[in-house]
C-alpha cells in the first residue's frame, strides 16, 4: 500500500512539473516579435515673398520778385532837393504731393509625407 501512495506522488509531481515547464515553454515562444522595416520621411516647403513698393514725389516751388526804385532830383541855384524811393515784393508759393504704397505678398507651401513600414510576427 505504501509502494502505491509513494507511486501516486511521485507521478503526480512529475505531471504538475510537466505542465509548468511546457507553460513556460509555451509563454516564451508567443511572444511578439516586431521587425521595423524601412522609415521614410519625405518634406517639400516653398516660399514666396513678394514686395511691391510705390514711391511719388512731387515738389513744385514758384517764386516771383518784382522790385521798383525811382530817385529824382532837384536843384536851382545852390540848392538841391533829393528823393528816393524803392519798392520790393516777393510772392512764393510751393506745392508738395507725396505718396507711399507698399503692397507686400506673402505665399507659403509646406507638404510633408511620412512612411513607416513594419512587420509583427509571433513566435521565436
Amino acid at each position: 500500500m505504501e509502494f502505491k501512495r509513494t507511486l501516486a506522488i511521485t507521478l503526480t509531481v512529475a505531471l504538475f512539473g510537466g505542465l509548468l515547464f511546457m507553460g513556460a515553454a509555451g509563454s516564451a515562444a508567443a511572444q511578439v516579435s516586431i521587425n521595423v522595416g524601412d522609415i521614410d520621411q519625405d518634406a517639400d516647403s516653398d516660399a514666396t515673398t513678394t514686395v511691391n513698393v510705390d514711391q511719388s514725389n512731387e515738389n513744385a516751388q514758384v517764386g516771383v520778385s518784382s522790385a521798383n526804385a525811382d530817385a529824382g532830383s532837384i536843384g536851382v541855384g545852390g540848392s538841391g532837393a533829393a528823393a528816393a524811393e524803392a519798392n520790393s515784393a516777393v510772392l512764393q508759393n510751393q506745392d508738395v504731393t507725396q505718396s507711399n504704397n507698399a503692397d507686400v505678398t506673402a505665399v507659403s507651401f509646406s507638404e510633408a509625407e511620412n512612411e513607416i513600414e513594419f512587420d509583427i510576427t509571433e513566435g521565436a
